[in-house]
């Protein structure tokens, strides 16, 4: 970012992955309990890639490096759960 110091920068990202689960088990209209958790079907939930860009700011912090950043999903199911904004503490993996 211009003007700031070195501690503070912008960025912007494109990521993709794979969308990857279990269906719950249903039967008669409800899901399925063994054991106090729910069981599951066989079948995986689709693996398509989904996309997405966006931009955020990272700041190296006296308490350690902070980042928040905002993503638009480009390509969204109708089963998917959105998430757009993703505030980080500490280093990534």
């Amino acid at each position: 970012i211009p003007g700031a110091d070195r501690t503070l920068r912008g960025i912007a990202f494109v990521d993709a992955g794979q969308v990857w689960g279990q269906i719950p088990k249903i039967e008669n209209g409800q899901v399925v309990i063994v054991n106090g958790t729910p069981a599951f079907e066989n079948e995986k939930l689709d693996l398509d890639l989904r996309y997405s860009v966006g931009i955020g700011i990272a700041w190296i912090s006296p308490l350690g490096p902070l980042k928040l950043s905002y993503a638009y999903p480009l390509n969204t199911q109708p089963t998917d759960r959105i998430q757009r904004f993703q505030f980080q503490i500490g280093t990534g993996f």
